[in-house]
């Protein structure tokens, strides 16, 4: 799940937005890329919102800064990555651009971070030695989330064929709730897994500024109930604490992207 945010920070980060998902199959190519990074913003921002308030990871002021890295730089390198894949024409290849900006997107949002760090951080670690740092670590969470995004979209293109974005195969009717089943087992799964070791081990974040004695984020929220530290502090079961994220994950999301969806559906209409 993973490029991380700033303050007290822990949870992976989920499944990338990489399917657009039409029972007709064929949408305008172009509405299609207008719309994917705002619901891929969305979610993340979902995602975010619930780490913090839910689970008390990732600390409520630090809300803003982690949008912005985790969310709007990592979409914004692979909208570019994207980008250069359609200019050399190999596009067609959706596993492999996914994983390409799965991996990117974790160090550039890294990077932003420190940037944020070097105009008004608290601290004393010099920038250059902290991008260092922080960029080996994040490569290799970037190269866990590349596996994880080309996994699931795997998955969808197998069970669900048609339905992702640059399969031009064509989706029977049921393949778009074939594709949500299969999201949400995906999401389940890593969620679950990942959260077992988020609760116990610290993220590429915070073992960055444990070696640099750098000054934790805020404790304002500290989560619900039971779910706190993803339910590591009561005992809670991963496996209920991972349910309970990946359905109100999806919940906050269809909220969010709701308006989006229905302005893109007036829109083709």
């Amino acid at each position: 799940m993973s490029s991380r945010r700033s303050g007290r920070s822990r949870a992976p980060a989920h499944t990338r937005q990489r399917c657009g998902f039409d029972s007709r199959r064929r949408v305008d190519f172009g509405q299609a890329t207008r719309a994917i990074p705002r619901l891929a913003l969305r979610a993340m921002t979902a995602v975010i919102m619930l780490q913090s308030l839910v689970f008390g990871d990732g600390g409520a002021t630090a809300l803003g800064t982690n949008v912005l890295v985790r969310a709007v730089v990592p979409i914004a390198v692979a909208v570019g990555v994207r980008a250069l894949a359609m200019r050399a024409g190999v596009e067609r290849h959706a596993r492999t651009t996914a994983g390409v900006a799965a991996v990117l997107s974790v160090p550039a949002g890294t990077l932003a971070l420190v940037a944020l760090y070097a105009v008004g951080g608290a601290g004393s670690v010099d920038a250059a030695a902290m991008a260092a740092s922080m960029t080996g670590v994040h490569l290799l969470i970037g190269l866990g989330e590349a596996l994880i995004t080309v996994g699931v979209l795997s998955a969808v293109m197998f069970f669900a064929p048609g339905v992702a974005e640059r399969d031009a195969r064509v989706s029977s009717a049921t393949a778009p709730r074939r594709a949500v089943v299969t999201l949400s087992g995906a999401a389940l799964v890593f969620s679950t897994a990942l959260a077992a070791i988020a609760a116990s081990t610290p993220d590429g974040l915070e073992s960055v500024a444990l070696a640099y004695s750098l000054p934790s984020g805020d404790t304002v929220i500290a989560g619900l109930p039971l779910l706190s530290d993803y339910g590591a502090a009561a005992g809670t079961s991963l496996l209920l604490v991972g349910a309970i994220g990946v359905l109100a994950a999806g919940l906050l999301t269809s909220g969010l992207s709701a308006p989006l969806l229905r302005r893109e559906a007036d829109a083709r209409a």
